[in-house]
């Protein structure tokens, strides 16, 4: 859901009060299989002077559609063998925020790269909903040494602000600003097969259902 992007990349925000503090922490941002939507995050990024941009995708052609269509400097495979080698090579400086909605393997290293003062916003952990992969910290001292924060959330806390978000996503749309993918399954008897590939990754983009 775009929203979950639109009010989640606000939790990625330092809390701590100091310029020094929050111009570091705006210069490396990561987006765990982000492969459409991308509103908030650019905001986030075109108010960050030279913001360093990473997404992470399954498959080449979807890492290609982040970096060519939705602008990201760098989209990482998680599918690939190399997965953990290309994910270092893409953040040499470390993160300072990073929005999870996959969890499994990604978190972990994610949580590995953490900054002084990283944020964590965790809106899914899609990778551990049917047991295939734990979503941990390898080591809860990370969060003391680096003074990060992990914060989830729930897209319905912030309903006052829905009136909000979707005249700003409109108009994002209506200028072409605001890209996106689907996959259209046809027919409720469609349902249960979209649903466990959306699971398993085999979608590109929002995953749908058309009923009419």
């Amino acid at each position: 859901m775009v929203a979950n992007r639109y009010f989640g990349a606000d939790l990625q925000h330092p809390t701590v009060a100091d310029p020094e503090i929050d111009r570091l922490f705006t210069e490396r941002l990561v987006l765990g299989a982000d492969r459409g939507f991308r509103r908030r995050q650019s905001a986030l990024i075109d108010e960050a002077a030279g913001a360093l941009a990473v997404g992470i995708a399954g498959g080449a052609v979807k890492c290609r559609f982040a970096i060519d269509e939705l602008g990201f400097d760098a989209c990482v495979d998680h599918r690939s063998e190399t997965f953990a080698a290309d994910f270092k090579a893409a953040l040499p400086n470390g993160i300072d925020g990073y929005f999870e909605n996959v969890g499994g393997k990604s978190f972990t290293l994610a949580s590995r790269r953490l900054n002084d003062f990283a944020r964590v916003a965790i809106c899914g952990l899609i990778a551990s909903y049917e047991g295939a992969e734990t979503s941990s910290l390898d080591d809860l001292r990370i969060l003391l040494v680096k003074r990060a924060k992990i914060e989830g959330f729930i897209v319905s806390d912030h309903l006052p602000l829905w009136p909000q978000a979707l005249g700003e996503l409109a108009g994002a749309v209506a200028t072409g600003k605001l890209k996106w993918r689907e996959t259209v399954a046809d027919g409720i008897q469609a349902a249960p097969a979209a649903f466990f590939g959306m699971l398993r990754g085999k979608n590109f983009g929002k995953q749908l259902v058309k009923l009419i």
